[in-house]
């Protein structure tokens, strides 16, 4: 069946797998050529013609000369993970899982580093722990540090499962150094990691070295660290340089950054309707894409519109029949696109469409093994109480989510729950934090599809801040943050939704007379 989620996380594909050097033919042991690898020379030599393919991003050619090297060898088991390797670029997990179980039933034919690589690789596809698929890449990376496909996936994991920014920096600007023959694809993730970290310039400069060293267009991650710095002539001119047919960039990509930038300038019609360009042409097909949800979830916050519970419930739907007829290796981006619906269905109110769709991801007794799920779980959550007007019991649903690796929604749900509890000093420290932290609001591409939302929302923060200091008599700090939300959006006033809350502000700031 073909899934209703065609290519979402293209960058993530691209770093998933392609991160620093590709498996090594024969690893630097002792095992002899012939045993290693294969007796075969017809065999390797379709083996070395396939890695070829495959490291120039030639997928098709490439599975073709895997797959004659089986036909060759069927106990190749590197040609193995090679296939292996394709289909976890393409979130074809099952298949993927297909080939790493053939690769280990021939223990004999592969290195001891190899085996432990295949081991976390099929630890990583299989869904059935992701904090045990980042223990198989610390316990390769503990054994063989100078392995730098080890170092680059251990990074890649720690922050596509367990958003682990921190943890991840040190195995990814080891994957990224000049140790790595081919760095280019660790620069890409370090400058993502950096960007997540608010340090634009360096983020800037990996991507710079990424794109320098595998000539790849990486406009709009480019265009991603140029709009945090608030530079948003180079970020757009990053994003018109993305061109047809790039090799990481497909509908969904485009349109969520392109619409996450106009959003950070204020230009959010502009962004809704690239959203929903993007969305219409594949939803023509009767499917449904991240896209979507990313649309759904910028107008939760500046539609001037009123609230419709249908759009968003037809696209829940479609996700609930998707995920029941999906393996459990495939299930991931499904599931944070459910969880995502949910906690948009609970702040509109539709709180049986929220718990239905929470209900779909079940994650069983120890959700913690999926942390990023966890998260997201637990915010729809929170989310359901506060629209059920229970703030203290949303806030105990939220406790302990403050690690240093929470989602940026994590701090909506904070603000908005400590404000409804009356501690408005709280919200306005969460409201100050999604302010300060755009880099990492950008940076989500773990969850894609919330990027527009946080961008919206690190600006709306701003505004919220100011609601929240004029409430506690704080009326200068008010003024002061009021209008750096307008110098950043001018043009809010124009937007109905956002002109009733200026002027409602601007009203209670006014001097009292006597």
């Amino acid at each position: 069946k073909q899934s209703s989620l065609p290519s979402l996380d293209a960058i993530n594909g691209r770093l998933r797998v392609r991160l620093g050097e590709a498996l090594a033919t024969v690893s630097n042991e002792s095992m002899p050529l012939e045993k290693v690898a294969t007796k075969d020379l017809a065999a390797l030599r379709a083996y070395t013609l396939g890695t070829k393919a495959y490291d120039s991003a030639r997928d098709d050619e490439a599975i073709g000369f895997f797959r004659q090297a089986l036909k060759l060898d069927p106990e190749f088991s590197l040609a193995r993970v090679g296939l292996a390797k394709i289909f976890l670029n393409e979130s074809k997990n099952t298949a993927a899982i297909g080939e790493l179980d053939a690769a280990i039933a021939s223990p004999g034919r592969m290195a001891h580093r190899d085996a432990l690589y295949v081991k976390a690789l099929l630890a990583s596809a299989n869904g059935s722990s992701q904090l045990a698929a980042i223990e198989n890449w610390k316990i390769l990376t503990g054994t063989y540090p100078d392995f730098s496909s080890g170092q680059a996936l251990r990074a890649y994991y720690l922050w596509w499962y367990g958003n682990g920014i921190k943890q991840a920096i040190d195995p990814g600007t080891l994957a990224a150094s000049s140790k790595n023959p081919t760095p280019a694809n660790s620069q890409l993730l370090l400058g993502v990691l950096q960007l997540a970290s608010e340090r634009y310039d360096a983020a800037l400069d990996q991507f710079g070295k990424a794109d320098s060293a595998q000539s790849a267009n990486l406009g709009w991650t480019l265009a991603y660290a140029h709009a945090a710095a608030l530079d948003f002539d180079a970020a757009m001119a990053s994003l018109d340089a993305v061109g047809e047919g790039a090799a990481i960039i497909d509908i969904d990509d485009t349109a969520i950054a392109r619409a996450s930038i106009l959003a950070d300038k204020g230009r959010w019609n502009d962004a809704h309707d690239v959203l929903a360009h993007a969305a219409g042409s594949v939803r023509s097909t009767g499917r449904f894409t991240e896209t979507e949800l990313a649309m759904l979830g910028l107008d939760s916050l500046l539609s001037g519109k009123p609230a419709s519970s249908e759009p968003l419930r037809n696209v829940l739907r479609a996700f609930e029949s998707e995920l029941r007829e999906t393996a459990l290796a495939d299930r991931y981006k499904i599931q944070k696109c459910l969880l995502f619906g949910a906690y948009l269905a609970a702040r509109a109110g539709s709180i049986k469409d929220a718990e239905r769709a929470m209900a779909a991801v079940t994650l069983g007794a120890d959700a913690k093994q999926y942390p990023i799920l966890a998260n997201l779980l637990a915010v729809a959550t929170a989310q359901v109480s506060l629209s059920r007007d229970q703030p203290q019991e949303a806030l105990g649903k939220l406790k302990g989510l403050i690690d240093g690796n929470e989602l940026v929604i994590t701090h909506v749900a904070l603000m908005e729950v400590h404000a409804a509890n009356g501690d408005l000093k709280s919200a306005i420290a969460e409201a100050n934090w999604l302010a300060s932290h755009r880099g990492r609001a950008y940076a989500e591409l773990n969850v894609q599809g919330v990027v527009p939302f946080n961008i919206a929302m690190s600006n709306l923060a701003m505004l919220n801040a100011a609601e929240y200091a004029a409430e506690i008599d704080a009326g200068d700090s008010a003024r002061q943050t009021l209008g750096k939300f307008q110098s950043k959006w001018p043009d809010a006033a124009e937007n109905p939704r956002l002109a009733k809350r200026i002027k409602n502000l601007q009203t209670k700031l006014q001097p009292k007379t006597s």
